[in-house]
């Protein structure tokens, strides 16, 4: 008997230590998703680092920029902020912010919106989108517009191995001054680097200001499709796409050798002309001879 007795003493320890005596133990079943750790997003710089960046940018005491929010996306950190305006601004274009204090207190403010490479310590693009501002005289001049045009691309636009060439000012449709500057290398080539500046013809302030600093710098010699390949390319894609006599179409291409709608910021012929009374821009690829299609485009093309 007491061998018996031992005997379902030794049984009951064995089945305690695969998983108790006599009772039912759920299995525990360890599920995918539990594996599979979820990355973690990307910290944005710490608000003191965004009002500094700020205040660079907009020439205004680091104390006087309010952080209204900010996103880091790989090397771009995009910042909404406000600022005091600036004096030369419209009073009723600028706005008050909520304050206890009395109207004497009060100090109007304009909003900015920097797209900031924390690669390169410099602007991607920056914009004031109230100094968009309408008044019956719009007395700055071109010569006016590019100087201030000219400050800001002194201040933050590298120096490259290409020469910038300014392109002709023009107005818009609105009360503003576009100034382009384009990298040109030799043989009418582009080099993709480029500058845009938008100045206001009321007031002379920078509306919006973009650069693109290229990284590829590949030299013209290494491109293998032909400019007439590059045209040829186009006019197949034109016939396909059901275009009527695209071979009777006055077509030109310009190298570009870092295109911003090349999926990798390679090099890519930009063909123009004309067809159905629309002006095409259509981008080959200058190491493939494929047509670029709109989706296809880099990040940075925006």
């Amino acid at each position: 008997m007491s061998g018996v007795r031992r005997l379902g003493v030794c049984l009951c320890a064995i089945a305690l230590a695969l998983g108790g005596c006599g009772e039912e133990q759920p299995a525990q079943v360890n599920t995918v998703d539990e594996q599979i750790e979820t990355p973690a997003l990307p910290e944005p710089p710490a608000e003191q680092q965004a009002r500094r960046i700020v205040s660079r940018v907009a020439l205004v005491d680091e104390d006087d920029v309010a952080i209204v929010d900010q996103a880091l996306s790989g090397d771009v950190l995009t910042i909404n902020a406000t600022i005091p305006a600036h004096e030369k601004m419209l009073a009723h274009f600028t706005a008050t912010p909520d304050t206890d204090a009395g109207a004497e207190a009060e100090q109007l403010i304009e909003w900015t919106k920097v797209r900031w490479d924390t690669a390169g310590e410099c602007p991607i693009d920056i914009t004031w989108p109230e100094r968009l501002q309408f008044a019956e005289e719009e007395p700055i001049t071109e010569e006016q517009a590019l100087e201030s045009a000219g400050a800001l691309k002194d201040t933050w636009f590298p120096e490259v191995p290409a020469e910038m060439v300014l392109q002709p000012p023009h107005r818009l449709h609105r009360p503003v001054w576009a100034i382009t500057w384009r990298g040109e290398a030799e043989d009418d080539v582009l080099t993709g680097d480029q500058i845009a500046v938008q100045i206001s013809a009321v007031t002379g302030l920078p509306i919006a200001y973009s650069q693109r600093v290229v990284v590829k710098r590949p030299s013209p010699d290494e491109v293998t499709v032909t400019r007439d390949e590059a045209v040829e390319a186009v006019r197949e894609a034109l016939a396909e796409r059901g275009a009527e006599n695209p071979e009777d179409m006055r077509l030109v291409a310009r190298l570009v050798l870092s295109a911003p709608m090349h999926p990798e910021g390679g090099p890519a012929w930009l063909v123009r002309g004309t067809g159905d009374d629309e002006l095409l821009m259509v981008p080959v690829d200058a190491m493939t001879g494929n047509v670029i299609a709109a989706d296809d485009a880099s990040p940075d093309s925006g």
